[in-house]
């Protein structure tokens, strides 16, 4: 059995695409079968339709067991999607009878649907929409329920949950009720017409749904290429049908498409003004009045007639002789039994609980309560055991659901899980932490004694795979034996003058294991942080702007420790790319934060501005400084260096705080050296061939297009690589044969590096390992390319590949104005064959290129050559045969060009397309590198920056 974990807030198709087809995959791979049966809960089961109606299904599916699922949606998402109020569809769901009594204690107590929301908003958006007010009696000798505390909603926090919702989980639109009456209106009933539900829509009217048939116990009939399906729902459950609303906030005119395609999916900051006051965007389809209407008929949250599959050839239904009283959390478990002998067609099935090993005695009013909580927020799957080697969570190997610990019970969501262990023994604990996933979670420890609750929270990042740490337990309560138990204190500044980037700086740490350090960001909104860089230094120059307004995109970050053996430590507490989280760490404000300083001796100033009138302190134990201070200024005195640049740190401490520290950066000899690492997201580079690429937990990935073919990416930003050196880690997927160059656009590039046999002089590599090319560039204009496994070759990794030399004169032409460059050629496996780019970084110097104007040549109203374009070979205009639009256009089997002066040109951009089905007819337009498009399909448009002192520019079709 395979667990299929999926983001339940992107759009289902895009979930059913990213997550269950690959999981399909996978389970078909491990267990050597053709065909996969699935057992899906609520909205699981429309992740489940969304691919077995698909274009893309591989009649890889053989029985479906389709539990709640909303085929026709669900009442509720009326609140959450068209209103932003989970608040009241807590207290619609509060007021339902429940067959369950832990489902009805949830919904009178816990109020899912606004923590829910609450959480999700905390993640993405970085604040929360409820504040608590907690009662003054509470006693904390006992676990006291939610219901003591006051959740406090307000009118803003409406709005954000709106906006929220919209923006970020689409998939609430898409459980909006299709079935008839879901509105009354004055009585009469009505469907929503603003918001429709188109998904719902077209995959109930869709043909191929006919690709699922009913269960029936006679399987003589089945037809092999058909999914098997059977519907399994609760009743006995108050459950919302039909939605009493009154009129909109405002009339239907105002109601347009264009509005509510605005309304649902712009980005909170470009909604017009008039959509920033009362609630006049909330419920364009009407008001609900606070009282449904409510049937039994459904599990509290999915009415039985919602489930039905209603096709025009035939339906598949639940079984009225197999309902049982259920409540739409606890399905699984009422039906376990029934689920498990329709998948495995073995009616003796036994699928209940494992029998634990403890006593049944009740604790008594008497004894003393303890317990142990591990929660987790996150994609990701605890698994703890306990100093009797017995475990519970989700088994970190075989994938089991396992709660053999006496007293315990294991829930595991999507992206939560939490494992709670009644009366846990003394000892030693071990927490596995399994996750498929390169991106942050929360994790919550949580020990109640008699006399106390100790609490710690720990932030995280998973490298996509298995981590593990261990805690005690004992009188005192939660010790974490964590090997890197180390916090970092991150501050974030503006560097610059114009344009200025940000800038992270944290102190040195005192565990002298520590080999280097993490870098995170994610934008305002996105829910996970991503690893972007790992530095040795203890600063890291990002290329985000500062945010000096409300403009500029706001940018999370947060740092670990690696140490030399490659744990990593816990996150950091996270900084802005603003002022306001600088205001929050350290309200002391120093300028300059960065000194660069001669090699001879001297004294340098640091401005203090302490408007708190806080205590601080400056302190350095960097040899070759000494400090002076007072409450306006640091006066910092350095030795003479005659040797290889070198940096001293300086530690301001405010109010005796160890947390809240800026960190002061001395750099001698006037040319230190940064090497600051480029994004690796598509928006920072270029895809120049027409292939598919992608972002990945590893990096940036890009595909090979065909035999005799280039796939090409490369930065954006122009770099001049005057004395600069660049790194970059990457690797191959391909299993055929293709082939890999890294290298600096017009100047140089590495060795032709080639998958399963070498060709010619290129030199054999290994699929899925990673490679490290380090390319240096001498001020006389001299090059060392050096490519190794393990690591950079000035890291002591293994050589494997090395060249050097004197760069030719066009080469040295283009070193002032170049690109970062990756190529993959030659793809056997054609689409199956990858490149990724795990990490880059330079010190070399962006270049900003300026022009006074720009000259668009689009041949649209032309009929002759602009003489601008001297040609040799018949060049001409036209629209027809080969061309799809008019174009400048070359029939042609030999050797033809165009030549235009350079002279003043910047740079240039264009777009070309070739009909030759011959690579040796097509060997591309050549500026530096070869290329080659797709045959008869445009390319991307190609820029390129020109060299100052460049005075041709050449096309030449050989």
């Amino acid at each position: 059995m395979f667990d299929v974990p999926y983001d339940w807030r992107l759009d289902i198709n895009e979930s059913s695409q990213k997550y269950l087809e690959k999981w399909i995959d996978y389970a078909k791979k491990q267990s050597g079968s053709n065909k996969v049966n699935i057992v899906a809960h609520s909205m699981g089961g429309l992740l489940a339709r969304s691919y077995i109606q698909s274009d893309s299904y591989k009649n890889d599916v053989a029985r479906l067991a389709m539990v709640g699922t909303p085929n026709h949606g669900a009442a509720l998402a009326y609140y959450l999607w068209e209103g932003g109020d989970p608040d009241t569809a807590d207290k619609i769901t509060s007021e339902s009878d429940s067959a369950d009594q832990i489902s009805g204690f949830i919904s009178r107590h816990l109020h899912f649907y606004l923590l829910t929301a609450n959480l999700l908003h905390y993640t993405l958006c970085g604040d929360q929409l409820v504040s608590f007010q907690f009662k003054s009696n509470l006693n904390m000798n006992k676990l006291s329920p939610v219901q003591e505390a006051k959740l406090v909603f307000t009118q803003k926090a409406a709005r954000n949950a709106w906006h929220m919702i919209h923006n970020f989980v689409p998939s609430i639109r898409q459980l909006l009720p299709t079935y008839e009456g879901a509105l009354s209106f004055s009585g009469n009933d009505m469907n929503i017409l603003k918001c429709q539900n188109v998904f719902l829509t077209n995959l109930n009217f869709d043909t191929d749904i006919s690709r699922m048939v009913p269960y029936q116990i006679e399987q003589s009939t089945y037809d092999n290429d058909k999914v098997i399906t059977k519907i399994f729902v609760g009743t006995n459950n108050r459950t919302v049908q039909s939605i009493n609303v009154n009129d909109p906030p405002e009339s239907s005119d105002f109601y347009t498409p264009k509005k509510i395609h605005e309304l649902c999916y712009a980005p909170p900051k470009e909604l017009s003004s008039d959509l920033h006051s009362g609630y006049d965007m909330f419920y364009p389809d009407g008001i609900p009045d606070g009282n449904p209407v409510r049937s039994m008929n459904g599990d509290g949250t999915v009415l039985m007639d919602s489930v039905n599959i209603i096709s025009e050839n035939q339906s598949i239904a639940y079984n009225p002789n197999e309902l049982k009283d259920a409540a739409h959390s606890g399905l699984i478990k009422a039906y376990a039994n029934e689920i498990a002998s329709f998948i495995t067609q073995e009616n003796d099935w036994d699928f209940r609980k494992r029998q634990k090993l403890t006593s049944e005695s009740n604790i008594s009013d008497a004894d003393p309560m303890t317990a142990l909580s591990i929660g987790i927020i996150g994609r990701a799957q605890p698994y703890i055991i306990n100093s009797n080697s017995l475990g519970c969570g989700i088994h970190y190997q075989n994938l089991n659901r396992e709660d053999d610990i006496p007293e315990s019970s294991v829930e595991i969501q999507t992206d939560s899980g939490n494992i709670m262990i009644e009366s846990p023994e003394a000892g030693m604990y071990t927490v596995f932490i399994r996750g498929i996933y390169e991106e942050d979670y929360y994790l919550f420890l949580t020990y109640h004694a008699e006399n106390f609750t100790d609490t710690l929270t720990f932030h995280a990042f998973n490298q996509a795979e298995t981590t593990h740490f261990t805690f005690n337990i004992d009188a005192k309560g939660l010790t974490i034996n964590q090997a890197m138990d180390i916090t970092l204190a991150v501050s974030s500044q503006a560097v610059g003058s114009d344009s200025k980037k940000t800038k992270l700086v944290w102190e040195v740490s005192k565990d002298t294991n520590v080999a280097s350090y993490n870098i995170y960001a994610k934008k305002s909104g996105h829910p996970y942080y991503s690893k972007i860089a790992n530095t040795q230094e203890n600063f890291f120059l990002t290329e985000d702007q500062w945010a000096e307004n409300d403009e500029i995109e706001t940018i999370y970050y947060a740092v670990s420790a690696v140490d030399n053996k490659g744990n990593v430590s816990f996150l950091s507490p996270f900084v802005l790319n603003s002022n306001e989280s600088s205001s929050e760490i350290h309200p002391v404000i120093i300028e300059p934060s960065v000194q660069n300083v001669r090699s001879d001796q001297g004294v340098v100033i640091f401005n203090v501005d302490n408007l708190s009138n806080l205590n601080w302190e400056a302190k350095t134990n960097t040899q070759w400084l000494s400090i002076n201070s007072n409450s306006n200024l640091i006066s910092v005195s350095y030795e003479s260096n005659s040797a290889e640049a070198r940096t001293g740190f300086i530690t301001v401490t405010i109010n005796e705080n160890p947390v809240s520290t800026i960190i002061l950066e001395i750099n001698q000899d006037c040319s230190p050296v940064f090497y600051n690492s480029l994004l690796l997201k598509k928006n920072e580079w270029r895809n120049i061939t027409s292939g598919n690429w992608y972002e990945t937990g590893e990096g940036i990935k890009f595909d090979g297009i065909s035999y005799r073919s280039y796939s090409k990416i490369q930065s954006k930003d122009v770099y001049n690589f005057e004395d600069s050196q660049l790194f970059v880690k990457w690797k191959s997927t391909s299993k055929s044969y293709a082939r890999y160059y890294v290298g600096l656009f017009g100047v140089v590039s590495t060795h032709s590096f080639t998958t399963h046999h070498s060709y010619g002089s290129s030199i054999k590599i290994d699929t899925n390992n990673w490679y490290y090319t380090r390319i240096k560039i001498t001020s006389d204009n001299s090059y060392e390319v050096s490519t190794c496994k393990e690591d950079y070759d000035i890291n002591g990794g293994s050589v494997f590949n090395k060249a050097s030399g004197e760069l030719s004169e066009n080469a040295s032409m283009h070193l002032k104005q170049t690109y970062i460059c990756f190529e993959q050629y030659d793809a056997y496996d054609s689409t199956n064959a990858s490149m990724i780019i795990g990490e880059v970084k330079t010190n070399a110097i962006p270049v900003d290129i300026k022009s006074n104007k720009v000259v668009r040549y689009d041949f649209e109203d032309m009929t002759e050559v602009p003489s601008i374009f001297n040609h040799s070979g018949e060049w001409v205009i036209d629209n027809s045969g080969y061309n799809s639009s008019q174009s400048l256009y070359l029939f042609a089997n030999e050797s033809k060009s165009i030549t235009i002066d350079a002279t003043d040109i910047a740079y240039i951009s264009f777009r070309v397309k070739f009909s030759a089905k011959s690579y040796y007819d097509s060997s591309g337009f050549n500026y530096g590198a070869p290329y080659i498009p797709l045959i008869n399909q445009w390319s991307n448009k190609l820029t390129f920056a020109i060299p100052e002192n460049a005075t041709q520019l050449s096309w030449v079709y050989r």
